[in-house]
């Protein structure tokens, strides 16, 4: 099991609650500061921003915040020179899952898809890492999963996802048993599941696809393998 994914800080700003566009350039400050002051406070030397697209970047909150000239700089793939030695640079979040595998350091996730949250969700090596949601529903869900601490107004109070602890042993014994690089595409793998599967569903037979998805999730499944294993209950 991932354990390390679990421990790491998240941080969560709830920048979609309100369309007045102050508000919303006061909320792309809050993380990048916030942002700052963790790798200041873990001795990072690199925040990373991943967003969907570079393209168009600069037209939103938090490219207006940046200012165009340090937007020129992310979006020929350079470094901009925060203080004290620390970067800051931007990817996209195709980028950053065909190198999810590095050791990012502070991680900030702005204005994601469900595919972009995937990737967000698949690291394994971070300091810290936060969120910036482009709609409440994507960030009500996130929140729901990770319990980040909210940096700024807090208004969801979304409920952590929370599952019988008989169902949450049978997970555990799940991960810790099969390939989880791999997810359930070996068949002993896969019938591994199925009988997880089958006994979650014997200790609560209404058990909920998605809150089995995102239990996965957050303890080391990778999303797509995690939603794998949640389609076995029908």
């Amino acid at each position: 099991m991932n354990i390390y994914r679990m421990t790491i800080p998240r941080f969560l700003v709830e920048d979609c609650a309100s369309n007045a566009v102050d508000v919303r350039l006061e909320a792309a400050k809050l993380i990048l500061c916030e942002s700052i002051q963790k790798a200041e406070h873990f001795c990072a030397n690199k925040v990373t921003l991943i967003v969907p697209e570079q393209r168009g970047f600069s037209g939103t909150h938090l490219g207006k915040v940046l200012g165009d000239q340090v937007v020129k700089v992310l979006n020929k793939g350079e470094t901009f020179q925060i203080n004290d030695g620390r970067s800051f640079d931007l990817i996209t979040y195709r980028q950053a899952q065909r190198g999810r595998s590095c050791n990012f350091e502070v991680v900030i996730g702005a204005y994601l898809s469900p595919a972009g949250l995937d990737v967000l969700d698949s690291i394994t090596s971070a300091k810290a890492i936060s969120f910036i949601p482009n709609s409440e529903v994507e960030g009500r869900k996130w929140q729901s999963i990770w319990s980040p601490t909210v940096w700024g107004a807090s208004t969801w109070k979304e409920p952590s996802i929370k599952i019988p602890v008989e169902i949450e042993e049978e997970l555990q014994h799940l991960t810790r048993t099969i390939n989880l690089s791999s997810g359930i595409v070996h068949p002993s793998d896969k019938n591994s599941a199925v009988n997880t599967i089958n006994k979650i569903k014997g200790i609560c037979p209404n058990v909920c696809r998605e809150d089995v998805k995102c239990w996965a999730i957050k303890i080391g499944w990778e999303p797509r393998h995690a939603r794998e294993l949640s389609r076995l209950i029908r």
